[in-house]
């Protein structure tokens, strides 16, 4: 699997959970932990759009590569790089803020809508 693929797999997730939260039946969109999965894979979905196009990052071994990509962005794509950190704030706080409520006016649909654009460039500048 590829950087590519799992970033379009990610994408997609979001978008069926979103389509299907109805029928699960342990959660609904009202719930903290939608917007903690949704963020979760948003996030991922961007990260590795990144590192498909940095081979040189996404083969390294270095630590970092989170700040690395969005220093990379800010040179070179500044409305990305805005995107970047935004969606890697939603995903600090799904993954570590547990005692917090979720950021207020969240809007799910925006951010998948948002990070699918995204992922549809052919050509990313890092």
């Amino acid at each position: 699997m590829t950087h590519q693929d799992l970033a379009d797999n990610f994408c997609k997730f979001v978008y069926s959970f979103l389509n299907e939260v109805d029928n699960i039946s342990f959660i609904n969109k009202d719930d903290e932990m939608f917007y903690r999965v949704c963020f979760q894979k948003l996030y991922y979905a961007l990260y590795h759009k990144m590192l498909h196009h940095d081979i040189g990052l996404s083969e390294s071994e270095a630590p970092g590569k989170h700040e690395t990509i969005y220093q990379k962005l800010l040179a070179n794509d500044p409305s990305l790089a805005q995107l970047y950190s935004k969606m890697k704030s939603l995903r600090l706080w799904a993954d570590y803020k547990l005692d917090h409520s979720p950021p207020l006016n969240l809007k799910v649909n925006y951010c998948q809508h948002q990070v699918y654009q995204a992922l549809k460039r052919d050509k990313i500048n890092l």
